[in-house]
């Protein structure tokens, strides 16, 4: 937890020998969500030995609210005890993506106390327990095995079809309710059947080191990346025996096993999103030139004379937040219902590059693109779970184990 009174005391300097990420928000800064901060790091690091964050904000015209939702989300949590599986969970159980668990944690915080009863809950965003969070999912056909309320991340497990034949087509989950915010129905993700729900989405762009292109012109669609002129150029979310769904999923749905097998041959280095949001503010000779990362994490990178970020043309790839509750239990949760589809929550998701499905509109959002969506029609015809495993095949026969150990190695400095 943030001490802000405290912090904004501390000359910046301080602060940020605190907080290292409290520098790079700062230099992010943009009128309409941390002010008109002046991009020049020189000008920054000759008056941070004296100015103090609280004056800094204020000379700036940064939001102290929205910079510290935008510090929180980047300062990672201690490790928390994992939940046995074999002993259950707890009634309601989060898994966030990373930059939307501590400020949603905040803010879920203060309504309880508001609301003034105790809910058990387990609030997470750590990868290795989402993994065997599903894992655990994927055994049980029993809905008490289940937490009454979920908030899940990705087109993950309960996307799959046996989830989807023994819980969702069962009824046991509350319809979902109207979607306002028109992107989410421009994009298509809107279930036509009401069965599955969403809070938001995180979403995916490309990122492009405008110096490194050399003669190869800036990439307009994801299509474009699979050119050969770009044979490893390219970061990607993943470690040695994982490579990001959310990426190879759609490309396998827009351009096949032959598309695939050609971003194999493209990749430069596994990353995680927080290593490339480094590399794009302090680029390297041997760095990649094109990164395909999270939005939140994209809006972090202040080398912004640089690094140029893209909406492709097929949309920028979505990874939803969704929300499961279960049909009769709903009533011990409608308080916490309409806090998750209230504004409070719209707008920090919002306010931090996660398009809410309940904010009226996504005025950061390019008016002219939309989100790539799987499409319902595959989530209900075809079992996407099978997906997933034709896609580890054919990265299985297009990488071999040694490049795979490569991909990981290049990844750090």
């Amino acid at each position: 937890m943030i001490e802000k009174n405290d912090l904004l005391k501390k000359t910046l300097k301080d602060a940020a020998g605190v907080f290292p990420e409290l520098e790079d928000i700062l230099l992010a800064g943009t009128g309409d969500r941390l002010g008109n901060m002046p991009r020049d790091k020189a000008a920054y690091r000759v008056v941070a030995p004296y100015l103090t964050l609280g004056k800094a904000l204020e000379m700036w015209g940064i939001n102290e609210e929205l910079f510290f939702q935008a510090l929180e989300a980047a300062v990672p949590f201690a490790e928390e005890a994992d939940y046995d599986v074999r002993k259950g969970f707890p009634p309601l159980v989060a898994l966030l993506p990373c930059g939307l668990r501590n400020p949603f944690t905040r803010l879920f915080d203060s309504f309880i106390e508001e609301w003034g009863r105790r809910q058990e809950s387990l609030i997470e965003g750590n990868v290795n327990h989402e993994l065997s969070y599903y894992d655990y999912v994927e055994t049980i056909d029993d809905p008490d095995s289940l937490p009454d309320l979920m908030i899940t991340s990705d087109i993950n497990t309960l996307f799959h079809k046996r989830f989807q034949e023994i819980f969702v087509d069962g009824g046991q989950f509350l319809p979902a309710p109207p979607v306002l915010n028109p992107l989410f129905a421009r994009s298509g993700m809107v279930d036509p059947e009401s069965r599955y729900s969403f809070i938001a989405t995180n979403l995916l762009v490309l990122v492009a080191d405008r110096e490194k292109l050399g003669g190869r012109s800036l990439p307009k669609r994801w299509e474009d990346i699979l050119d050969p002129a770009f044979s490893r150029s390219i970061a990607v979310r993943g470690e040695e025996d994982f490579f990001c769904h959310s990426v190879s999923l759609p490309f396998y749905l827009l351009y096949g096993r032959e598309g695939l097998e050609k971003l194999a041959a493209n990749i430069e280095g596994c990353y995680h999103p927080s290593e490339m949001v480094k590399i794009g503010n302090s680029p390297r000779p041997d760095s990649p030139t094109l990164f395909i990362m999270p939005w939140f994490f994209a809006k972090r990178i202040v080398n912004t004379d640089r690094m140029e970020i893209v909406f492709p043309e097929e949309g920028a790839f979505t990874s939803p937040i969704s929300l499961f509750v279960k049909r009769d239990r709903a009533d011990g949760f409608r308080e916490i219902l309409d806090f998750l589809r209230g504004e409070k929550l719209a707008r920090l998701c919002e306010d931090l590059w996660f398009p809410s499905a309940f904010s009226p509109e996504s005025p950061s959002f390019p008016a002219d693109r939309s989100l790539y969506w799987i499409g319902w029609d595959r989530v209900r015809n075809r079992d996407v779970g099978e997906m997933k495993k034709e896609i580890d095949c054919i990265y299985s026969e297009a990488l071999d184990r040694e490049r795979r150990r490569e991909l990981t190695r290049r990844s750090r400095p």
